[in-house]
């Protein structure tokens, strides 16, 4: 369980998200319309670049996939809720292109036989 610790912003940004579900404030809704594009580019650039994340780099604790895909999930749902389709939309890319690259950097270097 020390991963929460490591994971600590992805669970504070799903309860904000959460959170807009139930009190609508214009800080909220404004915070995450700007965090969800900035997000969404730096995953972009991540997966484009081929730069491995900071948390891959190290040879350390890191939280299960199950994990993300739980919290990636949650949002969306919410979002969709919500009837934030484009923010939702971003979501949807910001998961899919984490599972992408987190999948390639998983890969074997080298795929030749022999």
């Amino acid at each position: 369980m020390r991963w929460i610790k490591k994971t600590i912003i992805d669970i504070i940004i799903s309860l904000l998200i959460v959170g807009m579900l139930i009190v609508d404030t214009q800080v909220l809704n404004y915070f995450i319309l700007i965090y969800t594009p900035v997000m969404l580019l730096l995953k972009i650039l991540t997966y484009k670049h081929s730069i491995k994340p900071l948390i891959m780099r190290k040879k350390s604790i890191t939280a299960p996939d199950w994990f993300y895909h739980l919290l990636y999930g949650i949002n969306i749902f919410v979002l969709l809720i919500c009837n934030w389709w484009i923010t939702s939309i971003q979501w949807i890319l910001i998961w899919g292109i984490s599972w992408y690259t987190k999948r390639n950097n998983q890969l074997p270097s080298s795929t030749t036989c022999g």
